[in-house]
């Protein structure tokens, strides 16, 4: 089930704008489980905060995390598909 929804939040080289609010959630849960705090809105809005908390998760040590981190760092790697709108 999983992989439908990643399959349709990413079609093809490129993403929506945002991370799939599945992924997100289980990311700031096993943060917070490791007593780190990450802000949602932050991770969203902040490109150098998501960074820097998916580079914090990533030398956590935990499998799993490790994991979680490593997809969502790939969606930096990738443009979005929403282009600009030019409303002139």
């Amino acid at each position: 089930m999983s992989g439908e929804r990643d399959s349709a939040w990413r079609a093809g080289n490129c993403h929506s704008a945002y991370w799939p609010q599945h992924e997100l959630d289980a990311f700031i849960l096993q943060m917070a489980g490791h007593g780190r705090a990450v802000h949602a809105a932050m991770m969203l809005g902040d490109f150098d905060y998501a960074r820097q908390q998916l580079a914090a998760a990533q030398s956590i040590g935990c499998p799993q995390l490790h994991r979680l981190s490593a997809r969502l760092c790939a969606y930096f790697d990738q443009p979005a598909c929403a282009s600009t709108v030019d409303t002139h």
